[in-house]
């Protein structure tokens, strides 16, 4: 059923042209600049916080939520450092890469096209 939910919410949010200026939309646009390097932290700091310190510390319903706490924290965290540190630097290195600006510019629309 959360699926189908969230799949639902999907033509809503696709007539989304912003986030607004609200609290909500500098975090939400922080998650979406650090969403490639969060996909590639993600599976590590799981394994570290639900695989290996579950056998040495928090157990029960606090322990779940620490853990949880835990794994959001530290992948957000590694996930922006990853973003800043190695993402950003790669990206500006690519565009002085000829190949690279030769591409871009045969992507880029022309004056007269729409």
């Amino acid at each position: 059923m959360v699926p189908l939910g969230w799949a639902l919410q999907l033509p809503w949010a696709s007539r989304l042209m912003s986030l607004g200026s609200g609290w909500i939309a500098r975090p939400l646009a922080a998650v979406a600049r650090w969403s490639y390097a969060l996909y590639l932290a993600n599976f590590a700091v799981y394994q570290v916080v639900f695989i290996q310190l579950k056998i040495f510390y928090f157990t029960g319903l606090a322990g779940a939520l620490a853990r949880a706490a835990l794994f959001l924290g530290a992948s957000l965290a590694i996930s922006a450092a990853l973003h800043r540190w190695v993402e950003v630097p790669v990206l500006r290195w690519r565009g002085r890469l000829p190949w690279c600006r030769e591409v871009a510019a045969a992507r880029r629309p022309t004056a007269g096209s729409s």
